[in-house]
């Protein structure tokens, strides 16, 4: 029978890169969501500290070598907010898992 623990979903929040934060303007943020058994249904929200509006871009689902799928969402910040500490949110929710994954970031100083 299938094993249920066998392809754990996991969610991951990566910080801008330094390049992203000296050289471009354009900061992002990643929320990658891996070992999905199955790529639809998945739904991720963003949220802020400050409560102001979001940029974001979702990356369609990609199937990885071991059959399971993953996929990016992308929030753009603004390099200024991320120096300054503000808080960002990622909320996963995929009929794998029980109840929504919850994920924040911010810089640490």
């Amino acid at each position: 029978g299938r094993n249920c623990n066998q392809h754990p979903l996991e969610v991951f929040l990566l910080p801008p890169s330094l390049e992203d934060l000296y050289i471009g303007q354009n900061a992002t943020i990643s929320c990658l969501v891996s070992s999905m058994e199955t790529p639809g249904s998945l739904e991720v929200s963003w949220n802020r500290g400050s409560g102001g509006p979001l940029a974001m871009v979702s990356r369609e689902p990609v199937l990885q070598e071991n059959g399971t799928y993953s996929a990016t969402s992308i929030l753009r910040v603004c390099v200024e907010e991320w120096q300054a500490g503000e808080e960002f949110t990622c909320t996963v929710k995929h009929p794998d898992i029980p109840s929504a994954i919850v994920k924040s970031i911010h810089k640490i100083h």
